[in-house]
C-alpha cells in the first residue's frame, strides 16, 4: 500500500562499533513510495544508528521503492543516493551525510559595510549565503572577504547586524565589482515603556535548576527542544542570560542555535519568536552549565512567560559563533554515570529531570510543536532575569 512500509532490520550486537562495522550492518528493507528521510528515521529508530545531515540535501524528499532481503548499510546508502552528489562519513554511532563539496572557487567578493546615515563602518555585521547558509562576519573596520564556489553562483547574500535593517543582495550584482561599499539603514526600535526603580533591579533565576537524571540527544538538522519558563511573580523584567545544562555524554563543543519564543495563547506552545537575530553559540566546556549573555537584545520577560529553546544545527551551516560561556565546573551524578570515553555523540545532549508537570516541548521536522505523552521530563534550561518590583519603590515611565 502506498505510504506503508515494513522495515526488518537484522541487528548485530548493540554496543560500540567502529565506522566500518557500522557501514557493514546487514539490513532487510521493504519500502514502497517512501521519502528517503523517512527511511533513515526508521533505520535510526530500530538500530540506534543515527543520520545527521544539512537541510540542503534535496534528495531527502525523493520517494523510493526497494525490496531487499539482506544488504550492508553502505551498499544501501549507495542505492538510496545513486546519481546524487551525497557523500558520508561516520562518527561514533552516527552517519554524517553531506553534499559533495565543490573544490573549484570561482572568485572572491570583498568590500566594506557602512551605515547609510553616518557613513561609518558597521562593526561585526554578519554575511550569510541564503541557500547554503555558509557565511562570515565583517571586522571591526566593517571590511569583509568571502570566497564564492561554483555551486553558489546563483545564490544571494543576506547582511544583518543589530540596530540595522537587514539587506539581501544577489551574487550576480556583487560579482560585478572588485570592491563593494554596502550601506545598511539604521533600524529604530520602538521599545515598550519600561518601569524602573530608583533602587537596583533584582536578579532572579527561573527555569529548571534541578539535578540531572538523564540527557536528551538533539540531532543536527533542525530539531528543537524548548522549556516553558513561567513568570511566577508576574513582575516586569528583562532577560539577562540563558543557561543550558550540557551532558558530558554528548559533544559539548558542538554548536547550537538559541531561540526564544513567546507563548501561543490558544495552544500554550511556543509562539512568536522574540530573538531578533540568529544566535549561534559554540560552547568550550566539557560538561555542566553553559551560560550566554543576551542582555544586549533587551528582550522583555512577559507576564505570560517565555519558551527558551535549543536547536541542533549542522556544523557547516554556520561558520561564526557567539561564545560567552560560564561553566559551573562541577561534575554531577548524571555526568559520572553517563560519560564513557569513546561514546560521544556528534551533537549536543541536553540534561533533563522528571517532574509531575511537563513543561518541555519538541519541534519536529514537519515543523510542528508537540509534547511527549509517555515520559514526563523537563529539560534543564534556566533564564537570569532583571526584575523590577513596582511595590518596593517609586516608579516612573521612560
Amino acid at each position: 500500500m502506498t505510504g506503508r512500509v515494513i522495515i526488518i532490520l537484522l541487528l548485530f550486537k548493540i554496543g560500540l562499533v567502529n565506522g566500518q562495522d557500522l557501514l557493514n550492518k546487514d539490513i532487510a528493507l521493504h519500502v514502497k513510495d517512501l521519502p528517503i528521510k523517512d527511511v533513515l528515521d526508521q533505520i535510526s529508530e530500530n538500530t540506534g544508528v543515527y543520520f545527521t545531515y544539512a537541510g540542503n540535501i534535496k534528495a531527502m524528499d525523493k520517494k523510493i521503492s526497494l525490496n531487499i532481503d539482506k544488504v550492508p548499510l553502505n551498499r544501501l546508502l549507495s542505492d538510496l543516493f545513486y546519481g546524487e552528489d551525497v557523500i558520508y562519513t561516520t562518527y561514533a554511532n552516527q552517519i554524517i551525510l553531506k553534499i559533495k563539496p565543490e573544490p573549484a572557487i570561482n572568485y572572491n567578493i570583498q568590500g566594506i559595510i557602512l551605515s547609510s546615515e553616518t557613513q561609518l563602518p558597521v562593526e561585526f555585521a554578519s554575511l550569510q549565503f541564503k541557500q547554503s547558509k555558509r557565511g562570515t562576519v565583517a571586522g571591526l573596520d566593517g571590511k569583509f572577504s568571502m570566497a564564492v564556489s561554483a555551486v553558489e553562483n546563483g545564490d544571494s547574500i543576506s547582511i544583518f547586524c543589530i540596530g540595522f535593517e537587514p539587506r539581501t543582495l544577489s551574487l550576480k550584482f556583487l560579482s560585478s565589482l572588485e570592491f563593494h561599499k554596502i550601506f545598511l539603514k539604521p533600524r529604530l526600535l520602538e521599545l515598550d515603556p519600561v518601569e524602573f526603580s530608583v533602587k537596583k533591579a533584582e536578579l532572579h533565576r527561573e527555569g529548571n535548576k534541578g539535578i540531572p537524571m538523564g540527557s536528551l540527544y538533539l540531532d543536527t538538522h533542525g530539531q528543537q527542544v524548548a522549556l516553558f519558563i513561567e513568570n511566577r511573580k508576574k513582575k516586569p523584567g528583562r532577560l539577562k542570560s540563558l543557561s543550558f545544562y550540557l551532558s558530558g555524554k554528548g559533544n559539548t563543543e558542538a554548536p547550537f542555535r538559541i531561540r526564544i519564543y513567546g507563548v501561543n495563547d490558544s495552544l500554550h506552545c511556543p509562539g512568536e519568536e522574540l530573538l531578533p537575530d540568529i544566535l549561534i553559540v559554540k560552547p568550550d566546556i566539557k560538561r555542566g552549565w553553559f551560560e550566554t549573555d543576551i542582555a544586549k537584545y533587551n528582550i522583555r520577560f512577559p507576564e505570560s512567560g517565555v519558551f527558551v529553546a535549543m536547536e541542533g544545527i549542522y556544523p557547516g551551516d554556520y561558520l561564526e559563533f557567539t561564545n560567552s560561556s560560564n561553566s559551573s565546573g562541577k561534575e554531577t551524578l548524571e555526568d559520572q554515570d553517563e560519560f564513557i570515553e569513546g561514546q560521544l555523540e556528534y551533537g549536543q545532549r541536553l540534561g533533563y529531570n522528571r517532574f509531575s508537570k511537563n513543561e518541555t516541548w519538541h519541534f519536529s521536522l514537519s515543523h510542528t510543536w508537540f509534547q511527549l505523552n509517555k515520559k514526563l521530563f523537563n529539560v534543564m534550561i534556566t533564564a537570569e532575569i532583571l526584575v523590577y518590583d513596582p511595590q518596593k519603590s517609586k516608579k516612573q515611565k521612560s
